[in-house]
């Protein structure tokens, strides 16, 4: 995941701006970077039928995995909030938009994460599980 964020999240954003919408969040609690996330319109989006956006990747800082911030929220929470509000506010109130995310077997935190802001586990595709929610 650091890999991705370091080396490729701002030119896949630029890259991918102009068709897919896709957005990078930058997470602070004060002036400490708590998490970052990346999200875009999927191929499947439909601008006058349901939205669909995927959760590109997202991640909290190793110094504030499972802790709280000065607001009293989870890190992990505070990342996935400002995806939600994010998303919200790129389309109108009476749009239908659909949030997907693809999280490998292993990683327990993060389908933990999604499950706790109601994104749910649909299916399992080989190593991967395919979670998505109705967030408008």
């Amino acid at each position: 995941m650091q890999t991705y964020f370091r080396r490729d999240a701002i030119a896949s954003c630029n890259q991918h701006n102009a068709v897919y919408d896709q957005r990078l969040l930058l997470v602070l609690d004060g002036t400490e970077l708590v998490g970052v996330a990346a999200h875009a319109l999927t191929e499947a989006d439909d601008p006058v039928g349901f939205r669909e956006r995927a959760l590109v990747a997202y991640a909290v800082s190793v110094d504030h995995q499972g802790k709280s911030l000065s607001d009293g929220r989870r890190a992990s929470a505070a990342v996935l909030d400002a995806v939600f509000t994010d998303i919200a506010s790129r389309h109108g109130e009476e749009q239908v938009v659909f949030l997907h995310a693809s999280v490998h077997t292993a990683n327990e935190a993060s389908r933990t994460v999604l499950s706790r802001h109601g994104v749910q586990h649909k299916r399992t595709d080989g190593d991967y599980m395919l979670h998505s929610a109705r967030l408008c």
